[in-house]
C-alpha cells in the first residue's frame, strides 16, 4: 500500500511541523468507527484503491456530483457499495479546527487506509505524505480504472501495470479482500461455472444467494472464516506470553466434569451460544447492568445454560498466572475443546488469539439462536449467515448426544399436542413417546405439573459424546422437534445415515466443524480488550 500513489515529493512527516496531530487525529477517528461496524475498515482501505486508480491518489472519490457533472460517487463500482465517506469528512472536520487549510483529503483517505489495516490487521507501515488534493470527479472515469471483479488475469495484470505495479503487487494487494463484503449480484451468475469452487463455500453461496428474483442484493463476506479482521488466529497463541494457558483451562474442566458431567455440555454449548451472537467474543459471559441486561437473560440461555462458574475459576487462576494476558473468549473455546476431549476422546488444536467484546445484549440471542422447534430450512438459513455450511450444522448437531433438557414444554407439544390431525408426532418412536410421557404428562392429566425435568438428549450414551445421536435419530428417538426434522430433508437424512454408520468420519467433521465455528466473527489484534473478569468489561 505505501508504494501506491508514492511520488518524489512525498514524505514521511510531511506534516510534523504544520499539523503534528495530523496523523493522530485520523487514526483515532479510524479507530472508533471501525470498532463499532469493522467493515468500515475495508471500505477506507477499498475506498484508497478505488481513488488512486482513478486520476490518482487526489481525493477525487470524495468529491460531490454538481448540476452539469456527475461524480465519480455515481459510477457503480462505487454506488451504492463504497462506503465509509463520513469517516474522512469527521477526520477532515477535526483537523480543519485545529489545522485549517493545511491537510489534504488524499493524505486523510491514505492516513484513514493504513490505520484501517493496523486495526484489523496489525499491519503498520508509514505513510509518505503531501498529495494534494484534485479539481475533477466525473462518472465515467472508473470505466476501464477500476477492475471488474469478473476480471480474469490478463485483465488484471495490464489494469495493473497501467498504475505500474507489478504482478506481485496486484497478488499482494488482493489479499484486503479478507476483510469486507461482496453484493452476491458480484459473482451470482458466475460461480456455479467454476468447478475449482470449494463444494462447501458454493454450498453457502448458493444459500445466502439465491438465483430467484429479489428486489434487494444481499452481501456475503470476502472471507466467512475471519471476515472482519486480516489478523488471524494462531494454534500455540499464548506459547511466549503465558505457556500454561491452556493446561490451566484443561485442569478447571476435567475436575469440573468428574464431578458433574454434564457441565461439559454446557461448556460445548455455550461457546455455540457465545459464537452465534456477535462471534466468539465471550459476550455470553457477561452479566447485566441496571441499564442493560445480557444474554445470560434471554430464554435460550437462562437458566439452563450452565457452566460460567467452571470459566471464572479457569480465569482467576489465569489472571493470577498472566495477568491480563488470556481472553475469556479465548478460554471458552479451549473449555469446549477440552470438554469434548474428556467426553468423546476427541482432540484437536483450538487457534486463539481472540478478543474479548464489550457489548452483550439481551435481545440479540433471539434471532441469531435456532429454536428446538426450528425446521431444516430454517437452520440451514440460520448456519449459512454464519459462514457454515448444511453438514457442518449436521455435525455441531452431533454435541446433542450428550446435555439434557430440563422443561418439559421444549418438547411436549410433540407429545401431547402435535397438530389437528396427530395428537403425538407420528415420526417418534412409540416406546420413546411413552417413556418421555412419564418424564412429561400433559397439563390436563397432570394437573398443573411443573415445567421442570431433567430428561437426556441421548438415554444410551448420556455423559459420552459420540455419533449415537444420529443413530437415535434413524430410529426416530431424537427429543428435539429440530432434531428429528434431520431426517425430514434428503439431503441431511443422507448426512444423518453416514454419521450413524461412520462414527470417525463423523468426528472428523466435528472437529473441522467446531474449529470454523470458533473464528465466527472474532475479534483480534487491537479490538476488543482482555477482561480481567469475564463477567464484567474493563473500566
Amino acid at each position: 500500500m505505501s508504494t501506491v500513489c508514492l511520488a518524489s515529493n512525498l514524505q514521511v512527516g510531511f506534516y510534523q511541523q504544520t499539523c503534528p496531530s495530523a496523523e493522530s487525529t485520523v487514526r483515532n477517528v479510524v479507530n472508533k468507527v471501525v470498532s463499532q461496524n469493522p467493515r468500515l475498515g475495508a471500505a477506507l482501505i477499498r475506498m484508497h484503491f478505488h481513488d488512486c486508480f482513478v486520476r490518482g491518489c487526489d481525493a477525487s472519490i470524495l468529491l460531490d456530483s454538481i448540476p452539469g457533472n456527475q461524480a465519480e460517487k455515481e459510477h457503480p463500482a462505487n454506488n451504492p457499495s463504497l462506503q465509509g465517506y463520513e469517516v474522512i469528512d469527521e477526520a477532515k472536520a477535526e483537523l480543519e479546527a485545529k489545522c485549517p487549510n493545511t491537510v489534504s483529503c488524499a493524505d486523510i483517505i491514505a492516513f484513514a487506509a493504513r490505520d484501517s489495516a493496523l486495526k484489523l490487521g496489525r499491519i503498520n507501515y508509514v505513510v509518505q505524505a503531501g498529495r494534494r488534493d484534485g479539481l475533477v470527479s466525473n462518472i465515467n472515469d472508473p470505466t476501464g480504472n477500476i477492475p471488474r471483479p469478473t476480471s480474469n488475469l490478463e485483465q488484471l495484470q495490464e489494469n495493473f501495470a497501467r498504475k505500474t505495479l507489478s504482478l506481485e503487487e496486484m497478488v499482494t494487494l488482493s489479499g484486503a479482500h479478507s476483510i469486507g463484503v461482496s453484493h452476491c449480484s458480484a459473482f451470482n451468475e458466475t460461480h456455479p461455472q467454476y468447478p475449482s469452487l470449494d463444494p462447501r463455500l458454493a454450498s453457502v453461496l448458493r444459500e445466502r444467494c439465491p438465483n430467484s428474483p429479489a428486489t434487494t442484493d444481499p452481501t456475503v463476506p470476502l472471507d466467512f472464516v475471519t471476515p472482519n479482521s486480516t489478523a488471524t488466529l494462531e494454534a500455540g497463541f499464548y506459547q511466549s506470553t503465558c505457556p500454561s494457558a491452556e493446561a490451566i483451562v484443561r485442569r478447571s474442566v476435567y475436575r469440573a466434569i468428574t464431578q458433574d458431567p454434564g457441565l461439559g455440555a454446557g461448556l460445548i454449548r455455550m461457546h455455540f451460544h457465545d459464537c452465534f451472537v456477535r462471534g466468539c467474543d465471550a459476550s455470553i459471559l457477561l452479566d447485566s447492568t441496571l441499564s442493560n441486561p445480557s444474554e445470560k437473560e434471554n430464554q435460550a440461555n437462562g437458566p439452563s445454560l450452565r457452566g460460567y462458574e467452571v470459566i471464572d475459576e479457569a480465569k482467576a487462576e489465569l489472571e493470577f498466572n498472566c495477568p491480563g494476558t488470556v481472553s475469556c473468549a479465548d478460554i471458552l473455546a479451549f473449555a469446549a475443546r477440552d470438554s469434548v476431549l474428556k467426553l468423546g476422546g476427541i482432540s484437536y488444536q483450538v487457534p486463539a488469539g481472540r478478543r474479548d467484546g464489550r457489548v452483550s445484549i439481551k435481545d440479540e440471542p433471539t434471532q441469531n439462536l435456532p429454536s428446538p422447534n426450528s425446521t431444516v430450512e430454517q437452520l440451514q438459513q440460520m448456519f449459512a449467515t454464519k459462514g457454515l455450511t448444511l453438514q457442518e450444522m449436521v455435525a455441531l448437531s452431533g454435541a446433542h448426544s450428550i446435555g439434557r433438557v430440563t422443561r418439559c414444554s421444549v418438547f411436549s407439544h410433540r407429545l401431547h399436542t402435535f397438530n389437528a390431525t396427530h395428537v403425538q408426532d407420528p415420526a417418534m418412536d412409540l416406546n420413546f413417546a411413552s417413556e418421555m410421557k412419564n418424564n412429561c404428562p400433559s397439563i390436563t392429566s397432570a394437573g398443573g405439573v411443573s415445567d421442570n425435568v431433567e430428561v437426556p438428549l441421548d438415554g444410551f450414551t448420556p455423559s459420552r459424546l459420540d455419533n449415537r445421536y444420529f443413530r437415535n435419530l434413524e430410529t426416530g428417538r431424537g427429543l428435539l422437534a429440530s432434531d428429528q426434522a434431520l431426517m425430514y430433508n434428503p439431503r441431511t437424512a443422507s448426512m444423518v445415515r453416514m454419521f450413524a454408520k461412520y462414527g470417525r468420519v463423523w468426528m472428523t467433521e466435528f472437529v473441522n466443524a467446531m474449529t470454523r465455528m470458533g473464528s465466527i466473527e472474532v475479534l483480534t489484534g487491537t479490538q476488543g480488550e482482555i477482561r480481567r473478569n469475564c463477567k464484567l468489561v474493563n473500566l
